[in-house]
């Protein structure tokens, strides 16, 4: 069996179900968000209006490419789950996420 380095990382169960796994990083995710057509317009705005949260891009049949930025894991996942729970929201797959470790 290895052995995992958590010298950069708060690796526990509750660190993990918490969000709090990494110390000092930057996220940036993607997201193709998926959302009923008549409703598009409503969370792109409300999308466009959040901190952190980019919107690169629709078509008429409800999907959206966006991307978050955030320094904090915490942060991100609340920004993620506030996607996915916006009025006309299906579904707000990850498609890529990145963790840049950030100077001390």
């Amino acid at each position: 069996m290895s052995s995992v380095s958590t010298s950069k990382f708060n690796a526990s169960r509750r660190g993990f179900m918490t969000a709090r796994i990494a110390k000092g990083t930057d996220h940036i995710v993607s997201l193709l968000v998926q959302v009923r057509p008549e409703r598009i317009d409503a969370v792109t705005a409300a999308m466009t209006g959040r901190e952190g949260v980019e919107v690169h891009g629709s078509d008429p049949l409800g999907k959206i490419i966006v991307t978050v930025e955030s320094g904090s894991d915490r942060r991100l996942l609340d920004t993620v789950t506030w996607i996915e729970a916006t009025p006309g929201v299906i579904a707000a797959p990850l498609v890529y996420h990145q963790v840049e470790e950030t100077e001390a």
